[in-house]
């Protein structure tokens, strides 16, 4: 919901403000995708961790929960124990898929930036003596990304999507295997 917040947000400020505002809007811009990227992030990663503590329920041995393994729980580790531990199980399959996707490389990547980096600056395009220019200002990441006003909820679409097949997967995973 916080991501779903956030993309109005940002949505709505490219509308209002354009792609290249002056400080005071293009800082709420900047704050609208530093928690549309991390909120969503969160979301994606809680998944993960909480398929974790299921897989821990079952086999202590493939999903560690000691004090010194929680901080080694990543989507990919995850995602590792259960195809050590349930090969070929649709669950699993969704699993890999959902972080072997571009769209999860780039939503890691994007956070990474602005969580453990900066904001990047914006490309941001002209015209001079001829009609005003329709390219949308580019955030220069890496990766780089139109600003405009699909650049969040594109995003968000592949989010939600992602989450509701990693749920229903889930849910049956849990259905079949915790009796």
């Amino acid at each position: 919901m916080a991501a779903g917040d956030h993309s109005r947000a940002f949505t709505d400020s490219i509308s209002r403000d354009g792609d290249a505002p002056p400080p005071p809007q293009r800082y709420v811009q900047e704050r609208e995708l530093f928690n549309f990227f991390v909120n969503g992030l969160a979301a994606i990663e809680s998944f993960f961790y909480a398929m974790h503590a299921v897989g821990a329920m079952l086999d202590v041995s493939a999903f560690p929960i000691g004090s010194d393994d929680l901080h080694k729980i990543n989507p990919k580790s995850v995602v590792s124990s259960f195809e050590s531990r349930f090969p070929g199980d649709a669950c699993t399959v969704a699993m890999r898929s959902a972080v072997d996707s571009a769209k999860y490389g780039e939503w890691r990547d994007v956070r990474n930036v602005l969580a453990h980096r900066t904001a990047p600056g914006r490309t941001i395009h002209l015209s001079v003596g001829g009609p005003p220019t329709t390219k949308p200002a580019i955030w220069k990441g890496p990766p780089s990304f139109d600003l405009d006003s699909q650049s969040t909820t594109s995003r968000l679409s592949w989010l939600a999507t992602t989450l509701d097949g990693l749920l229903v997967a889930a849910s049956d995973f849990v259905t079949r295997t915790l009796k």
